[in-house]
């Protein structure tokens, strides 16, 4: 359903893949297109929706890393692509892929970054430590390797202690040490036993 600058598409029956059109509804303030069967790539055309505020993709079938463009939806406070890796219903998918660009810095109004259950890898760019609006971050449950960008004494998240919600894989597995050093998160997880557990007092 098309609302005046909402796209709503969630728990249809839509397949196929999201069309490069979708760049020219650029009145959207808000797309939402979770729990659908829709498979591809996001295409690199969905940064050209200049008004977004609100992208949740959650629980879909897309595969492939961020487009570039995603970095120009500056705008954006609301990312949900969260629990889109799939092996158990076709169509299957590995979900998000790919690293994290240091471009996310000009993505300055992001408060709720959720991608977890997807396929991610790579380092974090320190650069997304610096966003000052973050307030939810689940990074949990992808392959990110190496420390946090947020636990630096002068990150704009650490200095909201009790107010934000950090996950990433930095639970100690039973057989490797954590994927990734994080001692700010206040949830640790380790993928391969599928378990969180709280990481603050």
């Amino acid at each position: 359903m098309i609302l005046s600058d909402g796209l709503f598409l969630q728990n249809s029956p839509f397949s196929g893949t999201l069309p490069t059109e979708i760049g020219k509804l650029t009145q959207l303030t808000t797309f939402h297109n979770s729990n659908t069967i829709i498979t591809g790539e996001i295409p690199n055309e969905i940064g050209n929706l200049e008004n977004l505020e609100i992208l949740i993709i959650h629980g879909s079938r897309y595969s492939g890393p961020l487009p570039p463009n995603f970095y120009n939806l500056d705008r954006l406070t609301d990312f949900f692509a969260n629990d889109i890796q799939n092996n158990d219903t076709a169509p299957v998918t590995t979900g998000l892929s790919g690293t994290i660009s240091a471009d996310i810095s000009k993505m300055t109004n992001l408060q709720f970054f959720l991608i977890h259950g997807n396929s991610f890898t790579g380092e974090l760019p320190d650069e997304f430590g610096d966003l000052p609006n973050l307030d939810f971050v689940y990074l949990n449950f992808n392959m990110f390797n190496g420390t946090a960008p947020f636990c630096d004494s002068v990150s704009p998240l650490l200095k909201r202690v009790g107010e934000y919600q950090l996950q990433m894989d930095c639970l100690d597995s039973d057989s490797a040490p954590a994927l990734v050093e994080c001692s700010c998160c206040d949830v640790c997880c380790d993928d391969s036993r599928e378990l969180c557990l709280n990481n603050q007092p």
